[in-house]
């Protein structure tokens, strides 16, 4: 998607979109003060998220021929009822999101509208809605954090050397390589958790899925309070 969605064509109107939810808010050229247009702000925002250019590996032109192959084979699975039956899964909210951006890009929104059985699914999927929805801002969240205490949980460790209570960084492992460093809590087959003490916070457990994330353990020479 994203090999896409940064096409010079599909990436202009982005920014002109009236669902503002797919470039942050803003239009480009209503910069705030100082920090330029939205279009700028979100090219150095990317810039330090993906340095090292992971996002842009396939070809815009590879990556339309793999999102044909694979809007057919979801085509053929979605004909009346969900990808793994009469159901919904996790699979289909899976797909489902990669596909609302795709889809509310006026430039690439041609590609899915050629699947009709998609566009069904599509439809049925976004029935459901968002559940309750409560508005907060940042420090509403922060002041949530710091009033409340992480709840125990079973210090499972599984496939790898690290220990509950050791000093441990989590990282991405495709693109936006920021390291979370922390105390190991748990690393059971589906996530890891590290427990981090901070001023706006307080202490809190953050947990990451196994998939897409590498854990490092810190030598203790290494070490720093968290």
């Amino acid at each position: 998607m994203a090999a896409l969605s940064f096409r010079p064509e599909a990436f202009a109107t982005v920014f002109n979109h009236p669902d503002d939810r797919m470039a942050g808010g803003g239009k480009s050229g209503e910069g705030e003060s100082g920090g330029g247009s939205a279009i700028e702000r979100f090219i150095a925002d990317r810039a330090d998220l993906d340095g090292k250019g992971y996002l842009m590996k396939i070809k815009p032109e590879v990556a339309h021929g793999t999102l044909l192959h694979w809007l057919t084979e979801l085509d053929s699975s979605v004909v009346s009822g969900f990808i793994l039956g009469d159901t919904p899964s996790i699979a289909d909210f899976s797909v489902y999101h990669p596909l609302w951006y795709l889809r509310n890009n006026p430039y690439n929104a041609p590609i899915i509208e050629a699947y009709p059985n998609v566009l069904r699914w599509f439809d049925r999927i976004a029935a459901f809605g968002h559940g309750r929805v409560i508005e907060s801002d940042g420090e509403a969240a922060l002041a949530e954090a710091r009033a409340c205490e992480p709840r125990a949980s079973e210090p499972v460790v599984v496939g790898v050397e690290a220990k509950p209570g050791d000093t441990v960084c989590i990282t991405p492992t495709d693109y936006g390589k920021v390291a979370v460093e922390g105390e190991l809590v748990c690393a059971d087959p589906w996530e890891f958790a590290v427990r981090r003490t901070t001023e706006e916070t307080g202490t809190i457990v953050t947990h990451f899925p196994r998939t897409g994330f590498e854990l490092t353990q810190v030598a203790p020479s290494n070490q720093e309070s968290v």
